[in-house]
């Protein structure tokens, strides 16, 4: 038998954060903002240093993550707005446009994500391409 005072009313809270992402992340040079509603996620690159000493910076305000979140997991897409150019031993080539599979992992207590390297298509006789959103934390 449990005491008046042991008992707890309303919901039962987990860890601070539990498993929304909901709110404000950071990593080293930028500042993001996630995004939740039902059970779908975006979230938004706020804030981005332009120079390495981060004297200059962007507020781009542009989607970096559209998905979901399945058990400690977010899994979704990283979408590119324009193509990206280069020139690989004498060869052009192009990445398009577009939305590629990407998934990374919140930590048990709801403070960190780790992302996985997402590989963006290349043309043939490209090297691949991958992008990494790295590790965030909450703030």
């Amino acid at each position: 038998m449990r005491r008046a005072d042991e008992v707890k009313h309303g919901k039962e809270k987990g860890a601070p954060h539990g498993p929304d992402v909901s709110g404000s992340w950071r990593n080293s040079f930028s500042r993001y903002e996630a995004r939740s509603a039902k059970d779908a996620i975006e979230i938004v690159l706020v804030e981005t240093c332009r120079t390495p000493d981060c004297i200059r910076r962007e507020y781009p305000n542009r989607p970096v993550f559209r998905g979901r979140l399945e058990t400690g997991r977010l899994v979704g897409v990283v979408p590119i707005r324009s193509a990206i150019e280069s020139e690989q031993s004498g060869r052009h080539c192009a990445t398009p446009a577009g939305e590629f599979p990407v998934e990374g992992s919140l930590s048990d207590d709801g403070n960190t994500i780790v992302w996985k390297h997402a590989q963006l298509p290349v043309g043939e006789g490209c090297a691949p391409v991958w992008v990494s959103l790295g590790t965030w934390r909450r703030g």
